[in-house]
């Protein structure tokens, strides 16, 4: 019996970088871009990688979790959100599915500023993500992460 397709160090990459935790609930418009630009092979892998998980019966939410670190409260919407997902990368959906509990959080992912003096004198700005981690909000900027 050959090894699920989450064991590929490839796939799992997919899904720590693109769907965690981090950027899971950051919605650009670039994901389909962004897995686009690379190979077909790699386009490949990660669409059959796709189509096994949401063929997989024993792929649930504990699987999707230790991929990602994005709880969802059960099965169906686990496959729900997976087939949205697939359709926005492989299809003609227009919109990146969010991931549930976006209903959690207060306001929308705020842009914030945060001023400092950088090199050269220009003043960058970080974007402030708001996360929700087990519980607890915390905020996230690139640079370092601060807890409220």
């Amino acid at each position: 019996m050959s090894e699920p397709i989450q064991a590929d160090p490839d796939f799992r990459g997919f899904f720590r970088t693109q769907l965690d935790l981090e950027r899971g609930y950051e919605i650009l418009g670039d994901l389909r871009p962004t897995l686009w630009s690379f190979s077909d092979s790699y386009v490949d892998l990660i669409r059959s990688g796709f189509e096994q998980i949401m063929a997989d019966e024993n792929f649930g939410p504990a699987e999707y979790e230790r991929l990602t670190d994005i709880e969802f409260p059960d099965r169906e919407t686990l496959h729900t959100y997976l087939q949205d997902m697939y359709d926005y990368l492989f299809g003609d959906a227009p919109e990146q599915p969010m991931p549930p509990g976006w209903s959690e959080f207060p306001d929308p992912l705020p842009l914030t500023s945060n001023f400092h003096d950088g090199p050269a004198g220009r003043r960058p700005h970080q974007r402030l993500v708001r996360a929700q981690v087990r519980g607890r909000l915390c905020h996230y900027s690139p640079a370092n992460a601060v807890k409220p």
